[in-house]
């Protein structure tokens, strides 16, 4: 959930409410209001005392973080928030606190009624540190933003300094907020600056002096050491050079890994390459490549105290057409492992499917054959890697629980083994290990590592199967242009993967070039990626792709008239301009199959990797001091197995820039 809280609010006077009338209010909820209410002491983790969440709002180029420390705190022992802002000239940034828990489909808000005062603490790293204070009701909460009430200076009779103040708002300031119906608590950074402040202990008082307790037990944070687990994608290097591999075992010592998935070096007899389905290869075989250097390699890791699993993996391996391949990629490494020394083994296979990248995906009816495939061909291998002394695990992402906006269900909801559940349930319950890609830059927060992870861990407790590595990302794809055919109303889309774009809907790829989607609300638009240096027979190539895919799911095949044309360009067009993802809308026509052939209506747009997705552009301590909060915030689910980083490449770049 995102807030905006960019809206500039108009100053206005201050109503004033009566005393009596409010505690004529507690009256009414029975007078047995405490003194004080505690909301948030920031000491049990990312959620408060009413199962409300915090989060960082920012638009660039200003920008703003939160970490739950252990630096500041009121009391022997506990933890704060901590708010890194920087707030420049443009954009804004801040921190919100509900006093609600926003994933329940009937929130209940906070009653303050019988309260005079909203108290938070607050230190300064350096002093002289300022935000303007909000606070919303339930109507506020649903415009995504907040009613000021004033400068913090104003409610603590000065500046910020470096030790705790209280900062005490009267709530007869809050002009006409539903206090029966409080949302909220909103710290926005309107000068601009650099700041970092702490923040403790918000809570709802009747008297200005009412005392609230302070921290006397322990929460600390866990000081354990905790392994991690790290994909390794580009594999030749560390097979083939000395000096290579020598780093690489010196890297994961320096970083706590004790777990990596290794991409396996495979050659297919005869060559495939996923296409529309055909009939399966007689006599189809893999082939683990380098096969003596691998041995040395895996021997070098497990005197190192590493596990190896061998990783694989594609989008159209998921559907029962080509399950054929990773079963014989387990079969060769089965008799891979027979036939070597036990220190020279693999430890287990991990797949790297994500069968969302098929273009069938978008079809809710395929979606849910391809995900019943998916589990079955899990299903079978972990059977198969079990008998041959292996663990197996996949990688999933972490919103297949969640529910779609659309149809309010779990999008990765299916029925499997006589139970509905989403998919990452069914992988919980099923395999040995899962590896979560819960990128985010952040571990706490509404949005953060630890807020996405935690479903999965508790189902993962009370499920009692599968360990469960949280990823985080390192990599970050450079701005990547993209040309669509002008798409089809939804449901004419569905109906074209299910009729005359029925092979294509089988693939992530078509001829070579990544396929992409974008729907705008209305109407849904297939592409492909445009290669960045792409050569002249490649770019010719990529018309004929274009071709069939206007063919496929094109508005103008067979033609539309220029109104609906006019119209879906005009859609797609704000779409791309209001999406974070996507800028830079042009209209570019796709030429026919021939020079006869009329062109088809298209357009290109520049996706962009989402700075909240990727640790790629901040530095290495932030990273690390991340990383340690989610390690600590996670570590006491008993299903948690550690971070996953992905992957050694850029994750090994990043440290050495924090050097």
């Amino acid at each position: 959930m995102s807030q905006n809280h960019g809206a500039v609010l108009r100053k206005g006077g201050w109503a004033v409410v009566l005393w009596a009338v409010m505690f004529q209010a507690g009256a009414a909820l029975g007078g047995s209001a405490p003194p004080v209410r505690m909301i948030a002491d920031f000491n049990t983790g990312i959620r408060n005392r009413l199962g409300g969440y915090h989060n960082r709002y920012q638009a660039g180029p200003s920008r703003a973080t939160t970490l739950l420390s252990e630096a500041a705190h009121r009391g022997s022992a506990g933890r704060s928030l901590r708010v890194d802002a920087l707030r420049k000239e443009s954009g804004y940034c801040g921190v919100w606190i509900h006093f609600f828990d926003f994933h329940s489909p009937r929130p209940r808000f906070l009653d303050a009624r019988g309260y005079a005062f909203l108290s938070f603490r607050v230190k300064g790293a350096v002093g002289g540190e300022t935000f303007a204070v909000k606070l919303a009701d339930a109507a506020w909460v649903k415009r995504e933003d907040g009613l000021r009430v004033g400068h913090v200076e104003d409610f603590i009779g000065g500046r910020v300094s470096t030790n705790w103040q209280e900062v005490l708002v009267p709530l007869d300031r809050a002009r006409g907020l539903d206090l029966a119906k409080l949302g909220g608590l909103t710290l926005d950074f309107d000068v601009p600056g650099a700041y970092t402040v702490y923040i403790d202990d918000v809570c709802l008082k009747q008297t200005s002096t009412a005392k609230v307790p302070i921290t006397v037990k322990s929460a600390a944070l866990t000081k354990r050491s905790h392994r991690r687990a790290m994909w390794v994608w580009h594999t030749d290097a560390l097979l083939d050079d000395e000096k290579a591999a020598a780093e690489f075992f010196s890297f994961c010592s320096e970083n706590n890994i004790s777990l990596i998935w290794m991409q396996l070096p495979l050659a297919y007899h005869p060559d495939v390459e996923p296409g529309p389905p055909r009939p399966t290869p007689k006599d189809f075989t893999v082939e683990i490549l380098k096969a003596a250097s691998l041995r040395r390699f895996l021997g070098r890791a497990h005197r190192a105290g590493l596990k190896v699993h061998a990783l694989d993996g594609y989008p159209e391996y998921a559907q029962k057409e080509y399950h054929y391949i990773p079963a014989a990629t387990v079969r060769a490494l089965a008799a891979f492992n027979a036939a070597a020394p036990k220190e020279a083994r693999f430890d287990g296979i991990h797949y790297d499917n994500e069968p969302y990248l098929l273009l069938g995906w978008h079809d809710p009816q395929r979606r849910e054959r391809i995900l019943r495939e998916f589990l079955e061909l899990n299903n079978r291998l972990e059977r198969e890697a079990r008998a041959a002394g292996l663990a197996y695990g996949v990688d999933i992402p972490f919103w297949w629980h969640e529910a779609d906006e659309r149809t309010g269900r779990p999008a990765g909801l299916v029925e499997y083994d006589g139970k509905s559940l989403p998919a990452d349930f069914h992988c919980i319950q099923m395999l040995d290990n899962v590896g979560v890609m819960d990128y985010r830059d952040i571990a706490d927060g509404a949005d953060g590592i630890v807020a996405h992870a935690e479903p999965l861990l508790e189902y993962g407790d009370r499920a009692g199967r599968a360990k469960i590595y949280i990823g985080v990302e390192t990599f970050a794809y450079a701005p990547t242009r993209v040309w669509f055919a002008l798409g089809l109303p939804r449901e004419e889309f569905r109906r074209a993967l299910q009729g005359r774009g029925s092979r294509t809907a089988f693939l992530s790829r078509l001829e070579g070039f990544r396929l992409q989607v974008f729907d705008d609300g209305s109407n849904v638009h297939v592409g492909i990626q445009i290669p960045a240096d792409a050569r002249p027979q490649e770019l010719r190539r990529m018309r004929g792709v274009m071709h069939k895919l206007a063919s496929q799911f094109g508005l103008g095949v067979p033609p539309a008239s220029k109104e609906t044309i006019a119209k879906v360009y005009a859609t797609a067009a704000a779409a791309i301009g209001a999406s974070p993802e996507w800028k830079d809308f042009q209209r570019r026509a796709i030429p026919g199959s021939d020079t006869a052939a009329a062109a088809a209506p298209g357009f290109v747009a520049t996706r962009m990797m989402l700075p909240k997705i990727t640790f790629a552009d901040d530095d290495y301590g932030y990273m690390t001091r991340q990383l340690r909060s989610a390690e600590a915030l996670l570590a006491g689910h008993e299903s948690y197995a550690g971070l996953a980083v992905h992957f050694y490449r850029t994750f090994r770049r990043l440290a050495e820039k924090g050097k």
